[in-house]
């Protein structure tokens, strides 16, 4: 029989464990078995001692301070990991901003300079867009 049984040892970290129970019962004590227990004794017995077994060999259980420091380094790293992914996103929104901004800048004074229709004005068009790229 499999069990799954999840713990929370002394130091508050989680432990999953997958137990496979090999047993064979006496013979001799199988009919006073099937009698108080019924033929599924098996369901009815072995998940309470499993439990019970279990949960004394594992609770008391630690790990050492360099598991606990190795978590907190994974944990720090994955949010330097976030920090740096946001930060990016900000910077290529920040460019995208500001390229939009330079293409109206550039359209409004072409669209000026069209209206005024003075070859003056053209070259002034010409040194602001070197200015701005």
């Amino acid at each position: 029989m499999n069990y799954i049984l999840l713990f929370i040892i002394s130091d508050l970290q989680t432990i999953n464990i997958t137990l496979r129970i090999l047993y064979r019962a006496r013979a001799e004590l199988l009919p006073k078995s099937f009698t108080n227990l019924g033929l599924d004794y098996e369901e009815r017995v072995l998940p309470s001692i499993t439990n019970e077994i279990s949960k004394s060999v594992v609770t008391h259980l630690s790990f050492g301070p360099e598991f606990t420091s190795a978590v907190e380094l994974k944990q720090v790293a994955q949010q330097d990991i976030e920090k740096q992914r946001f930060l990016a996103e900000q910077s290529r929104q920040a460019n995208v901003i500001a390229a939009e901004g330079v293409a109206r800048t550039a359209n409004l004074i072409g669209k000026a300079l069209d209206e005024a229709g003075d070859d003056k004005f053209s070259n002034v068009f010409h040194y602001l867009v070197l200015l701005l790229f």
